[in-house]
């Protein structure tokens, strides 16, 4: 039996394409399916693709947070020198 999507040549007994093709819902239903697991995986992209946008903006926000910790703590090192008392005698 041959798959009218990629015309992989199957054995008489597949119920299925390597494809994804079914073979068991022929007709209207079938490309019905078709399209719907074509709309499912588009749907799982735009999930993945959103996933990814917003990790790599919490990680942005989180580094960017860091990094201004960082330059504050090295600030104030740089004023504690400023702040001393002389400690000579007198």
């Amino acid at each position: 039996m041959t798959c009218p999507m990629c015309r992989l040549e199957n054995p008489p007994s597949a119920l299925a394409c390597d494809c994804g093709y079914s073979f068991a819902g022929r007709g209207e239903d079938q490309s019905i399916h078709y399209l719907r697991s074509i709309a499912e995986s588009v749907n799982s992209i735009r999930r993945m693709v959103l996933f990814w946008i917003v990790v790599t903006l919490i990680g942005a926000v989180v580094w960017g947070f860091i990094i201004a910790m960082e330059n504050a703590r090295d600030n104030e090192l740089r004023r504690q020198p400023e702040k001393a008392t002389d400690t000579r005698p007198k």
